[in-house]
């Protein structure tokens, strides 16, 4: 029953089988005595290398880090990437740093593109796309390193096609754009048009530099950026009402499909949010690609389908991608076989000590 799943009375098909879990402190998995079945990807296709494994949750970032270079923990598994200073301590003690693209949806704000909302404008939602520096909002935000976004999913997404083109940072255009389209500058710097000052509201859970490197970025053209942090409690009424200009959201998954959750309003999560974000016309097209996409058996008609989904994206100022997201792991040089699953998930088949 759903109680005594939830109760850990229960059991699986891995390498592995739950030992015992207390909600947010500890979780620990024993090896499985016979197992011989693993899949043909891993090089350990038997029993389990390890005994056992225990993941322990620590909010805090700099705890973690430090647990790892004190050698108390194995793996150090942040929920966001490491800082730059994290990185650099891991690195000078006995540990290694480990990273790989989330495959998926990118890290993205999607535009309330409905009647009544500057976004409707293609001529402004175009000029959004040159007056961001994606390559700085990656250098800043995590790093001088750190791999800049090229398009609505990450590069280990199957299928991915590269739309840096399209995303170049380009403040002479976009404020060539907003000027033909009739937004001019005031005395404060920001424009206006028809009395009405070019301000678009950003919806965030919370507060992040990258938020305020955006809201800089967009006031260098023009643009006043209100960053409205919202509680998750208060985001799918906010959502509903289309009391926002900009959403930002993203989807793991070794699938481009993911994507329809988000913007197919017959299965997104968010069916306004879906509805919003691209016009009728547009949300056809979209539909109609994912369909090509998904019913075929033919890899190269996916890929072409999925290739000018992506294209369309873009072109119709759909998805607004931020920033490659990027799963890290501090390693200790005790541990041989890491590797990350296709969705950067941890594999421990083959990972012994």
């Amino acid at each position: 029953s759903p109680q005594q799943r939830c109760a850990g009375d229960f059991t699986a098909s891995g390498a592995f089988t739950l030992d015992s879990y207390k909600p947010n402190e500890l979780l620990k998995i024993v090896k499985r005595p016979g197992y011989a079945w693993g899949s043909a990807l891993s090089k350990n296709t038997g029993e389990a290398h390890l005994d056992a494994v225990e993941f322990s949750y620590v909010a805090e970032d700099s705890v973690r880090t430090g647990n790892l270079v004190s050698k108390a923990i194995d793996i150090a598994w942040p929920r966001n990437p490491f800082t730059v200073e994290d990185r650099e301590l891991i690195e000078r003690s006995d540990a290694t740093v480990e990273q790989r693209s989330l495959p998926g949806v990118a890290l993205t704000l999607f535009p309330n593109v409905s009647a009544g909302h500057i976004l409707s404008d293609p001529a402004v939602r175009k000029a959004l796309y040159k007056a961001i520096d994606l390559t700085s909002y990656a250098s800043t935000a995590y790093g001088k390193d750190y791999p800049v976004v090229g398009g609505p999913f990450d590069e280990t997404t199957p299928f991915f096609a590269s739309e840096k083109d399209k995303l170049a940072f380009d403040p002479d255009e976009a404020e060539q754009l907003l000027d033909s389209a009739g937004w001019t500058r005031t005395g404060n710097g920001y424009r206006t048009k028809d009395g009405k000052r070019l301000t678009l509201v950003d919806q965030i859970q919370v507060l992040t530099p990258g938020d305020e490197l955006l809201q800089d970025q967009l006031k260098q053209v023009g643009i006043e950026l209100k960053l409205d942090v919202v509680p998750a409690a208060e985001r799918p009424a906010k959502i509903a009402n289309g009391d926002y200009d900009l959403s930002g959201t993203y989807f793991t998954r070794a699938d481009p499909g993911a994507l329809q959750f988000i913007l197919d309003p017959d299965l997104a999560n968010s069916k306004a949010l879906a509805t919003n974000a691209s016009t009728p016309e547009t949300l056809a097209k979209i539909k109609s690609l994912f369909a090509k996409a998904i019913r075929t058996t033919d890899e190269a008609e996916s890929k072409k389908a999925y290739t000018e989904l992506q294209a369309l994206l873009i072109d119709e100022g759909v998805t607004y991608p931020i920033a490659e997201r990027v799963q890290f792991a501090g390693v200790s040089k005790a541990v041989h076989g890491f590797s990350f699953t296709s969705e950067s998930f941890l594999k421990l088949n083959d990972v012994w000590k």
